[in-house]
C-alpha cells in the first residue's frame, strides 16, 4: 500500500494567508490529521484509487505576534499504521 503527498515540505510568508494545495495519491483509504492551530484544511479523508486535493489555508499573524510557527499534516492509511507527513513552515 502507498500514500503519496505531492509535497513533503512547504514554506510561506507568515504575514499572508495564501492557501496552497497538496495532492494525495493512495491505493488505500486514508485520513489526515493536522498538528497546528494556525492553519485549516478542507479535506481530511480519501479513498483508495482517488487523487484528492487538500487545500491548506494559514491564518495571518496577529498584530504584535512574532516568531516562527510550524505544523504538520499526517496521512495515515486504513490498512496499517503507515503514514506520510508534510511539514509546514512560515518564512
Amino acid at each position: 500500500p502507498f500514500i503519496t503527498p505531492s509535497v513533503k515540505s512547504v514554506n510561506f510568508n507568515a504575514f499572508q494567508n495564501t492557501a496552497f494545495e497538496v495532492s494525495v495519491d493512495a491505493n488505500e483509504d486514508w485520513t489526515l490529521a493536522q498538528d497546528g492551530d494556525w492553519f485549516t484544511v478542507d479535506n481530511t479523508v480519501g479513498k483508495a484509487g482517488e487523487t484528492v486535493v487538500v487545500k491548506v489555508t494559514p491564518k495571518i499573524h496577529s498584530a504584535g505576534e512574532f516568531g516562527a510557527r510550524s505544523g504538520k499534516l499526517t496521512l495515515t492509511g486504513a490498512a496499517a499504521a503507515r503514514s506520510s507527513s508534510s511539514r509546514l513552515r512560515p518564512i
